[in-house]
C-alpha cells in the first residue's frame, strides 16, 4: 500500500536521485573545475614577473634611501634578498629561482647607485634582466 505525502509517493522518494539530477550536478562540477583551471596562472612569464618584482623592490630601496637621507643596500643571498638592516623587507624567489650579478646594490641618500649594474633573474628555463644605472634608475630590460 502506497502512502502519499503532499502528492509524492513514498516509493518515489526512496529510490534516490534521478538521472537528470545527476547530470545537472556533473555539469555544475565541470563548470566549476573549468573556472578554477582558467584562473590558475600559467608558468610562462615567471622570470619576467619576478624581474618586475625585483625592479619594484630596488626602486623601494632607492626611495627609502632618499626619504631616510641615508644610504640603503639591497643584498642578495642565494634565492633570498632583502634590504640590509630591515628584517621586514626580505623576499624569496620561487623554487628554482636565482638572481645573478652583484651581491648587493647600494643607493646613497640622493638615490644614486654606485655604478651601472645588471641582474639576471632565472626561474626554471626562463630569464629576464633588471638594470640599475648609476643615477639610480631601475628598469626591466625588454
Amino acid at each position: 500500500m502506497r502512502i502519499l505525502v503532499a502528492g509524492i509517493s513514498k516509493s518515489a522518494t526512496a529510490n534516490g536521485f534521478t538521472l537528470v539530477e545527476l547530470m545537472v550536478v556533473i555539469a555544475i562540477l565541470g563548470l566549476a573545475t573549468g573556472a578554477v583551471v582558467l584562473a590558475l596562472p600559467s608558468g610562462a612569464g615567471d622570470a619576467k614577473r619576478e624581474a618586475e618584482r625585483l625592479a619594484a623592490r630596488l626602486t623601494l630601496t632607492r626611495d627609502m634611501a632618499i626619504s631616510d637621507a641615508r644610504p640603503r643596500r639591497l643584498v642578495f643571498k642565494d634565492s633570498d634578498y632583502g634590504i640590509e638592516g630591515d628584517q621586514s623587507a626580505e623576499w624569496h624567489l620561487p623554487y628554482g629561482g636565482a638572481v645573478t650579478g652583484a651581491k648587493s646594490v647600494r643607493f646613497d641618500a640622493t638615490g644614486s647607485s654606485e655604478a651601472d649594474q645588471q641582474f639576471i633573474v632565472r626561474v626554471g628555463d626562463e630569464e629576464a634582466a633588471v638594470q640599475v644605472d648609476a643615477g639610480g634608475e631601475v628598469r626591466v630590460a625588454p
